[in-house]
Protein backbone atom coordinates (compact mmCIF):
# COMPACT_ATOMS: atom_id res chain seq x y z
CA UNK A 1 0.00 0.00 0.00
CA UNK A 2 1.17 3.48 -0.80
CA UNK A 3 0.97 6.56 1.39
CA UNK A 4 -0.04 10.16 0.84
CA UNK A 5 2.65 12.12 -1.06
CA UNK A 6 4.14 8.99 -2.63
CA UNK A 7 4.95 9.33 -6.30
CA UNK A 8 3.72 6.38 -8.36
CA UNK A 9 3.52 5.31 -11.96
CA UNK A 10 -0.04 4.98 -13.32
CA UNK A 11 -0.44 2.82 -16.43
CA UNK A 12 -2.20 5.61 -18.37
CA UNK A 13 -1.60 8.88 -16.54
CA UNK A 14 2.14 8.47 -16.03
CA UNK A 15 3.87 9.89 -12.98
CA UNK A 16 1.33 10.82 -10.30
CA UNK A 17 1.40 12.01 -6.72
CA UNK A 18 -0.95 10.41 -4.23
CA UNK A 19 -2.54 13.43 -2.60
CA UNK A 20 -5.07 11.55 -0.46
CA UNK A 21 -6.38 8.10 0.44
CA UNK A 22 -10.04 8.17 1.33
CA UNK A 23 -13.31 6.36 1.17
CA UNK A 24 -15.67 7.36 -1.60
CA UNK A 25 -18.97 6.13 -2.92
CA UNK A 26 -19.42 6.79 -6.60
CA UNK A 27 -22.53 6.09 -8.66
CA UNK A 28 -23.26 2.40 -9.11
CA UNK A 29 -20.57 1.29 -6.67
CA UNK A 30 -20.30 0.68 -3.00
CA UNK A 31 -18.13 2.70 -0.66
CA UNK A 32 -14.46 1.77 -0.89
CA UNK A 33 -10.97 3.17 -0.38
CA UNK A 34 -9.38 5.16 -3.19
CA UNK A 35 -6.01 6.64 -3.95
CA UNK A 36 -6.55 10.22 -5.09
CA UNK A 37 -3.94 10.93 -7.74
CA UNK A 38 -2.71 14.14 -9.29
CA UNK A 39 -0.80 13.69 -12.56
CA UNK A 40 2.61 15.31 -12.23
CA UNK A 41 3.16 16.25 -15.88
CA UNK A 42 -0.24 16.28 -17.52
CA UNK A 43 -3.50 17.70 -16.27
CA UNK A 44 -2.05 18.99 -13.02
CA UNK A 45 -5.43 20.45 -12.15
CA UNK A 46 -7.21 17.13 -12.56
CA UNK A 47 -7.60 14.30 -10.11
CA UNK A 48 -8.02 10.62 -10.66
CA UNK A 49 -9.47 8.10 -8.23
CA UNK A 50 -8.04 4.58 -8.23
CA UNK A 51 -9.47 1.91 -5.93
CA UNK A 52 -6.80 0.80 -3.47
CA UNK A 53 -7.52 -2.84 -4.31
CA UNK A 54 -7.97 -2.38 -8.05
CA UNK A 55 -6.86 -5.22 -10.27
CA UNK A 56 -7.70 -3.32 -13.47
CA UNK A 57 -5.68 -0.17 -12.86
CA UNK A 58 -2.09 -0.81 -11.90
CA UNK A 59 0.05 1.53 -9.92
CA UNK A 60 3.70 0.80 -9.31
CA UNK A 61 6.59 2.46 -7.60
CA UNK A 62 8.87 4.52 -9.79
CA UNK A 63 12.15 3.06 -10.93
CA UNK A 64 15.20 4.13 -8.95
CA UNK A 65 18.20 5.78 -10.60
CA UNK A 66 20.22 2.52 -10.46
CA UNK A 67 17.27 0.64 -11.97
CA UNK A 68 17.11 3.11 -14.87
CA UNK A 69 20.83 2.67 -15.54
CA UNK A 70 20.40 -1.10 -15.34
CA UNK A 71 17.50 -1.04 -17.82
CA UNK A 72 19.58 0.96 -20.28
CA UNK A 73 22.60 -1.32 -19.82
CA UNK A 74 20.45 -4.35 -20.61
CA UNK A 75 18.65 -2.70 -23.53
CA UNK A 76 21.25 -3.57 -26.16
CA UNK A 77 21.71 -7.10 -24.80
CA UNK A 78 18.12 -8.15 -25.44
CA UNK A 79 16.54 -8.95 -28.74
CA UNK A 80 13.07 -10.10 -29.57
CA UNK A 81 11.19 -10.72 -32.74
CA UNK A 82 8.49 -8.62 -34.34
CA UNK A 83 4.97 -10.04 -34.27
CA UNK A 84 3.84 -9.88 -37.89
CA UNK A 85 0.12 -10.38 -37.24
CA UNK A 86 -1.30 -6.89 -36.63
CA UNK A 87 -4.03 -8.01 -34.21
CA UNK A 88 -1.69 -10.23 -32.16
CA UNK A 89 0.95 -7.48 -32.05
CA UNK A 90 -1.53 -4.82 -30.90
CA UNK A 91 -2.91 -7.17 -28.25
CA UNK A 92 0.62 -7.83 -27.04
CA UNK A 93 1.51 -4.11 -26.98
CA UNK A 94 -1.68 -3.17 -25.12
CA UNK A 95 -0.99 -5.92 -22.58
CA UNK A 96 2.57 -4.63 -22.07
CA UNK A 97 1.30 -1.09 -21.40
CA UNK A 98 -1.46 -2.37 -19.13
CA UNK A 99 0.95 -4.54 -17.12
CA UNK A 100 3.31 -1.60 -16.61
CA UNK A 101 6.55 -3.61 -16.63
CA UNK A 102 9.22 -1.06 -17.52
CA UNK A 103 11.58 -3.70 -18.94
CA UNK A 104 8.94 -4.89 -21.38
CA UNK A 105 7.92 -1.32 -22.23
CA UNK A 106 11.49 -0.32 -23.05
CA UNK A 107 11.98 -3.45 -25.17
CA UNK A 108 8.70 -2.77 -26.97
CA UNK A 109 9.77 0.82 -27.74
CA UNK A 110 13.07 -0.47 -29.07
CA UNK A 111 11.35 -3.06 -31.28
CA UNK A 112 8.90 -0.53 -32.70
CA UNK A 113 11.77 1.81 -33.53
CA UNK A 114 13.63 -0.98 -35.29
CA UNK A 115 10.53 -1.72 -37.38
CA UNK A 116 10.04 2.00 -38.03
CA UNK A 117 13.60 2.23 -39.35
CA UNK A 118 13.13 -0.85 -41.57
CA UNK A 119 9.90 0.53 -43.01
CA UNK A 120 11.46 3.96 -43.55
CA UNK A 121 14.31 2.42 -45.54
CA UNK A 122 11.67 0.69 -47.68
CA UNK A 123 9.87 4.00 -48.23
CA UNK A 124 6.99 3.06 -45.93
CA UNK A 125 5.57 4.43 -42.73
CA UNK A 126 4.86 2.67 -39.49
CA UNK A 127 1.26 1.51 -39.05
CA UNK A 128 -0.92 4.06 -37.22
CA UNK A 129 -1.72 1.67 -34.35
CA UNK A 130 2.00 1.02 -33.79
CA UNK A 131 2.70 4.77 -33.86
CA UNK A 132 0.03 5.39 -31.21
CA UNK A 133 1.39 2.68 -28.92
CA UNK A 134 4.90 4.06 -29.44
CA UNK A 135 3.76 7.58 -28.57
CA UNK A 136 1.97 6.39 -25.41
CA UNK A 137 4.88 4.22 -24.27
CA UNK A 138 7.46 6.96 -24.87
CA UNK A 139 5.34 9.52 -23.02
CA UNK A 140 5.24 7.25 -19.96
CA UNK A 141 8.92 6.36 -20.17
CA UNK A 142 10.02 9.97 -20.60
CA UNK A 143 7.92 11.10 -17.64
CA UNK A 144 9.37 8.44 -15.36
CA UNK A 145 12.97 9.00 -16.42
CA UNK A 146 12.63 12.79 -16.17
CA UNK A 147 11.11 12.67 -12.71
CA UNK A 148 13.49 10.08 -11.27
CA UNK A 149 16.62 11.61 -12.81
CA UNK A 150 15.46 15.14 -11.99
CA UNK A 151 15.80 16.34 -15.56
CA UNK A 152 13.44 18.03 -18.01
CA UNK A 153 11.31 15.92 -20.35
CA UNK A 154 13.27 17.18 -23.37
CA UNK A 155 16.51 16.01 -21.74
CA UNK A 156 15.46 12.35 -21.60
CA UNK A 157 16.41 11.44 -25.18
CA UNK A 158 19.91 13.00 -24.91
CA UNK A 159 20.37 11.17 -21.59
CA UNK A 160 19.40 7.84 -23.15
CA UNK A 161 21.63 8.49 -26.18
CA UNK A 162 24.64 8.94 -23.90
CA UNK A 163 23.93 5.73 -22.02
CA UNK A 164 23.17 3.35 -24.86
CA UNK A 165 26.17 1.37 -25.98
CA UNK A 166 27.68 2.10 -29.40
CA UNK A 167 26.25 0.05 -32.20
CA UNK A 168 22.62 1.12 -31.88
CA UNK A 169 21.28 2.99 -34.87
CA UNK A 170 21.05 6.77 -34.77
CA UNK A 171 17.28 6.72 -35.36
CA UNK A 172 16.77 4.28 -32.49
CA UNK A 173 18.89 6.33 -30.10
CA UNK A 174 17.07 9.54 -30.92
CA UNK A 175 13.65 8.04 -30.43
CA UNK A 176 13.86 5.90 -27.30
Amino acid sequence: MYSVNHMVMHQNLGVCQIIDIRQEEFAFSEKQWYYVLRPYYEGKNSLSYVPVNSEKVKLRKLLSVPEIYNELDQLTQKDSSWIENDKERQDCFVRILRDGDPTQEIQMIRNIHKKQEERSLAGKKLRAADEKILHDAERLLHQEFAYVLDIQLDEVIPFIMKKIQPGESKVEKESV
